[in-house]
């Protein structure tokens, strides 16, 4: 059996992991929150990155695929704001647009 996750790294100019303090995705739609730095447990440092979207989340899209967005801050500041398009085929859901590392300036 396969658990499929949508990672998004996020990097600082100098290439190194940026320093996270909170994360939230939102269904574009409605402004549901779907994931958060306090509501997921599928976030690992080993894994230097941020699960934004899993399987066990697939009810919040559809075959054709939803809009969600991904918000990043770090000291209270806005580093990250990006769109995601996601989609699930009725077993695993599957990314069709959007960055999967993102690189702050």
């Amino acid at each position: 059996m396969e658990f499929r996750m949508i990672q998004v790294t996020v990097k600082e100019s100098d290439n190194s992991i940026a320093d996270i303090d909170k994360f939230c995705v939102v269904k574009a739609l409605n402004g549901d929150t779907i994931l958060t730095d306090e509501s997921t447990f599928y976030n690992d440092p080993y894994l230097e990155g941020l699960t934004i979207f899993t399987d066990n989340e697939m009810k919040y899209t559809n075959t054709n695929g939803c809009e969600f967005i991904l918000t990043c801050y770090k000291d209270t500041a806005l580093i990250v704001n990006e769109k995601y398009t996601i989609k699930h085929d009725d077993c695993h859901i599957e990314l069709l647009s959007g960055k999967t590392l993102i690189k702050l300036q």
